[in-house]
């Protein structure tokens, strides 16, 4: 009865490769104690960290390396993989940085629409999105997640991964439309920023075009979900 649909909750449930219903039971229903923090989840953590500070505060890159340094310390993981993220996260931190700057440096960060109790399709929804930039004059909003995984080139449709950040993407999209708000501003494009160098020492921004195709997909995907969760029929 309690249970809001977000949009890592539904990509978990249709993952039945890495994740599933029954991994979507112990963490969103049972809400189960979640695994330490590894390497690549405390690095995630600590970039999204930073680029709320970056946004929120203006921060100069260096001032942004120093906090992340900072935070760094205070995370409850291992010597070693404390020094390997002191060694790079640095590095990697910093070519975000300059690649995304105009980005991050102006919107607004983590923008939590959880509080506003959004129902869409008879379906409660919650929602925390990453970054977005709104601009007053066209009265339009532009969406961006970080994703601190390996970059995919591949179309949104045609790679698991790319699937899900599609979905999440149209997830964050329909919030933003039935939010009191933010509902009066038109929401045509989105984007992904693949923050984590590669071999090439390249970050990369994948944009997605919104189409009612997808949107229709998704809203369907959502009520059929919830109503296998509230039933309990996935068990």
């Amino acid at each position: 009865k309690n249970f809001k649909m977000s949009a890592s909750s539904l990509t978990s449930f249709i993952d039945i490769v890495y994740s599933g219903p029954q991994e979507f039971f112990k963490n969103y229903i049972l809400g189960a104690p979640q695994e330490p923090e590894n390497e690549a989840l405390a690095f995630g953590n600590l970039i999204h960290k930073t680029f709320e500070v970056v946004t929120n505060q203006k921060i100069s890159d260096e001032e942004a390396v120093e906090y992340f340094i900072k935070e760094l310390d205070k995370r409850s993981i291992s010597s070693d993989v404390k020094n390997r993220l002191s060694e790079k996260g640095p590095t990697d931190l910093l070519v975000s940085l300059k690649a995304f700057s105009e980005i991050l440096r102006q919107g607004k960060a983590e923008v939590n629409l959880s509080p506003e109790k959004i129902v869409i399709n008879g379906v409660p929804v919650v929602g925390k999105i990453d970054h977005i930039i709104i601009d007053e004059k066209t009265k339009k909003i532009e969406i961006y997640d970080y994703k601190t995984g390996g970059y995919h080139k591949e179309k949104w449709q045609s790679h698991a991964t790319l699937y899900k950040y599609m979905l999440q993407l149209c997830f964050y999209k329909l919030l933003l439309n039935n939010s009191e708000h933010y509902k009066n501003y038109k929401i045509e494009k989105a984007h992904i920023l693949f923050v984590t160098p590669d071999k090439d020492n390249l970050v990369y921004d994948k944009e997605y075009i919104f189409n009612p195709k997808d949107e229709a997909t998704l809203l369907k995907l959502i009520k059929n979900v919830y109503s296998l969760i509230i039933s309990l029929d996935f068990m």
